[in-house]
């Protein structure tokens, strides 16, 4: 009965808190897409521009550069980049396929080729690239997470699931299918989540929503103390964040509500009183607190 209230109370805070888990890459190329992997170049120069953003240089910069250059492949995967990163699918799909014609044969070219035919929904042209490029480079894990996204995106999330954790196998922090994963399982089974949000916490940039997520699940799975903590250690990375005070909030809430039923049910009626009165004063807004209330009264009149 306890659990069965504690779950009805938390529903609309968990509707809140969960957000929209994505387990494929996102459909719409418009919608800040992910950064492609460049590869790496001995000048240096198209390094720089990538990092500073300036995608536009580095178009015509290649454009500049393709009738002298020795390595066109690679000229052409730059602009394919940079087209993708101003969100122009087609031309950057123009530009890797020229980079493939040109001879280009590496793991960068094929797994953001293959991205990009993601994005213009060209399912089947994809898995062929994909194909062929596992027995090229077959530790490459953007490779088995990009077939992953295809076929959830056909409705086969068990098959995909296989290829996420192929994904991890060969690199144990590859993010996106850490971050697939966990969405994953998030929805379906909060305790086999834990873990790929557990290793995000390690990776560099993804600290602070890796422990945001864990509290989440902790909270989910009734584990209050561990959600303090995870909200404690995402605090002292951003304090400036407001879901950090409002969650610490519905995890105190709860967890003393869940200890005043615990009272109450087990007869120690002034412990579960004193602790009611307490709540109510201490959170007089909390929208569930009659529930508690009365939760209490029907073991303690």
């Amino acid at each position: 009965m306890i659990k069965k209230l504690i779950i009805f109370m938390s529903l609309s805070m968990l509707v809140a808190c969960n957000g929209k888990q994505k387990t494929t890459p996102d459909k719409d190329a418009t919608d800040n897409p992910p950064p492609l992997d460049p590869v790496s170049d001995s000048s240096g120069d198209y390094s720089r521009l990538l990092v500073q953003g300036k995608f536009k240089e580095i178009i015509d910069k290649t454009q500049k550069e393709l009738g002298t250059s020795k390595d066109p492949a690679k000229l052409h995967y730059y602009a394919g980049f940079a087209w993708f990163r101003l969100k122009d699918n087609q031309k950057a799909r123009d530009s890797f396929e020229k980079a493939l014609a040109a001879g280009g044969n590496f793991a960068d070219l094929y797994v953001n080729y293959s991205e990009v035919l993601f994005y213009l929904k060209d399912y089947a042209k994809a898995k062929e690239i994909i194909t062929k490029a596992m027995g090229l480079f077959p530790k490459e894990p953007g490779l088995w997470y990009n077939m992953g996204g295809i076929l959830f995106e056909e409705n086969n999330p068990e098959e995909a699931i296989k290829y996420y954790n192929e994904a991890l196998l060969r690199k144990d922090s590859y993010v996106p299918a850490l971050i697939s994963l966990g969405g994953y399982w998030l929805k379906k089974d909060p305790s086999k989540a834990l873990p790929y949000f557990e290793k995000l916490q390690t990776i560099k940039g993804f600290e602070f929503e890796a422990l945001m997520r864990s509290a989440f699940i902790h909270f989910k799975l009734r584990n209050w103390d561990k959600a303090l903590d995870a909200v404690t250690k995402a605090e002292k990375i951003n304090n400036t964040d407001t879901r950090i005070a409002k969650f610490r909030k519905n995890i105190e809430i709860f967890k003393k509500s869940e200890q005043i039923m615990t009272l109450a049910k087990q007869k120690k009626c002034p412990a579960a009183k004193t602790e009611l009165k307490t709540l109510k004063e201490k959170y007089p807004d909390f929208t569930s607190l009659k529930s508690v209330e009365s939760f209490t009264k029907r073991f303690c009149p």
